[in-house]
């Protein structure tokens, strides 16, 4: 996989990923490190979801309460990892994620 792009439904922002990144967010073991490092080199395009919208994606999930999901930071981390993890899986080149 050299790369994927996920685009988050309900907005306009489409953010491209090189398969270095899926690869370190998506791996055995814990990922926050590096999903966090992730996270600090694409926060200019990250920044452009408002933070309600990430809440809203990731609360289908089930994996986080509503007092969990008020936290940004930490959102934009289970965002990149959600995704990563998806590319990854599904061997896909584009992810949907719907707000």
């Amino acid at each position: 996989m050299r790369g994927f792009s996920f685009r988050v439904i309900g907005t306009s922002l489409e953010i491209r990923l090189i398969s270095t990144c899926i690869n370190e967010c998506s791996h055995q073991g814990d990922c926050e490190a590096d999903v966090k490092r992730w996270v600090h080199q694409l926060r200019p395009m990250l920044d452009e979801i408002p933070a309600h919208i990430i809440a809203t994606v990731l609360k289908p999930y089930g994996a986080w309460n509503e007092e969990e999901l008020k936290d940004h930071e930490q959102n934009l981390v289970r965002l990149l990892w959600s995704a990563a993890g998806q590319a990854k899986d599904e061997g896909t080149r584009w992810v949907y994620m719907e707000a």
